[in-house]
């Protein structure tokens, strides 16, 4: 079992090293919140949450989980970050 999901290993080591950026360089001001694409009701949860706080729209919401959950998807407050080198541009533009 240890060696199941070991193919994504590459993927998630890139993911945690951002993830570890952007804590180093964000500190308290963002918060993160990974979310296994093999659980979709972790994601349905998340989303859903963004919507009732009205961060993104319900249509907007569908279309993500419909279109962009793969594994090395990065949303920010509930939107699709489609070019990864707009990461840290963007969550400056939240701030």
């Amino acid at each position: 079992m240890k060696h199941d999901f070991s193919h994504h290993d590459y993927e998630r080591s890139l993911l945690a090293g951002l993830y570890c950026e952007t804590a180093e360089k964000y500190g308290e001001a963002v918060s993160i919140v990974f979310c296994d694409p093999r659980n979709m009701l972790s994601i349905v949860y998340y989303l859903g949450r963004q919507v009732w706080r009205k961060q993104i729209p319900f249509i907007t919401a569908c279309y993500s989980l419909l279109f962009h959950i793969k594994r090395e998807a990065i949303f920010i407050n509930g939107h699709y970050l489609g070019d990864k080198r707009m990461y840290h541009a963007t969550i400056q533009g939240f701030l």
